[in-house]
């Protein structure tokens, strides 16, 4: 086991992996709820073509741009941490432009995470795990290395 994975093991240490190959910590939203109802209309609806979706409220372009950016900065071996990560689309390219390079999304609605899995395919379980839960209460042991 590399010491990439052992970390990906320790942050998700406290959190189970589902059959719909998203991992879920324990966490609760009551203060949340509207919030939350909200969001999960709209990650209910079906999309046949993502990118095409996507397109219509962000510049695909202007943030795959950014990504790289970010990317080429970071050190080698990196885990990233993205909240409210929803559809993670961002991260498509990730094999291609730094292997080397973990992904954490985290997002409390699940569906969101479900759109992210249909979209990323392979790169799930990976280079990318999938995480439901609240940023407020990521069970993230305290000392990581």
């Amino acid at each position: 086991m590399t010491s990439q994975s052992k970390r990906m093991d320790k942050i998700l240490m406290d959190s189970k992996l589902g059959s719909d190959g998203i991992y879920s910590s324990k966490f609760s939203n009551s203060d949340q709820g509207k919030e939350i109802a909200f969001r999960e209309t709209i990650s209910n609806l079906q999309y046949d073509n993502y990118l095409e979706t996507i397109s219509r409220h962000h510049s695909i372009p202007v943030m795959d741009w950014e990504v790289r950016r970010i990317l080429k900065n970071l050190p080698k071996k990196a885990i990233i941490l993205d909240i409210g990560g929803c559809w993670g689309w961002q991260w498509r390219k990730i094999a291609k432009d730094r292997p080397d390079i973990n992904v954490v999304i985290v997002d409390f609605v699940r569906q969101n995470l479900i759109h992210a899995f249909n979209l990323l395919g392979e790169l799930i379980n990976n280079q990318i795990v999938l995480l439901h839960g609240n940023a407020t209460q990521l069970p993230f042991p305290d000392e990581m290395f």
